[in-house]
């Protein structure tokens, strides 16, 4: 059985990627502003443009790259269910979670049994991207 992730830690992550992406963003732009002033005024820092050059190239695929690939694309989250019991699941968002409880399953000695809710919990996490 997973375990939820905290809320807080959630928000933190969401947070975080964001400002992380909106710094990169700025980087890409200011080093494109840097290499469209010394471009062509000299072939002495015509290395470390090209060099400069790529770096931001590269940093803008990955960064398309992971906008492209990012949870909120994924709308279906499949829950199979064989025989009153939980097959597969899949398509959970990274940093949402499914929790199945299962009223059926009365045995506290169950890995899975939640004595609050006198239930089998059982947390599917959200895939990684």
């Amino acid at each position: 059985m997973t375990h939820p992730l905290p809320l807080e830690t959630i928000k933190y992550e969401r947070r975080s990627n964001a400002l992380i992406r909106i710094a990169l963003q700025r980087l890409i732009s200011k080093a494109d502003d840097i290499i469209s002033a010394i471009d062509g005024t000299t072939d002495q820092f015509e290395p470390e443009t090209a060099a400069l050059s790529s770096a931001t190239s590269e940093a803008q695929r990955l960064l398309s790259e992971s906008e492209n690939g990012r949870p909120e694309s994924s709308k279906t989250i499949a829950l199979r269910i064989e025989g009153g019991l939980v097959a597969d699941v899949t398509g959970i968002p990274a940093g949402y979670e499914l929790r199945v409880e299962d009223y059926d399953v009365q045995d506290p000695g169950d890995d899975s049994w939640d004595a609050e809710k006198e239930c089998a919990v059982t947390v599917y996490g959200g895939d990684s991207a």
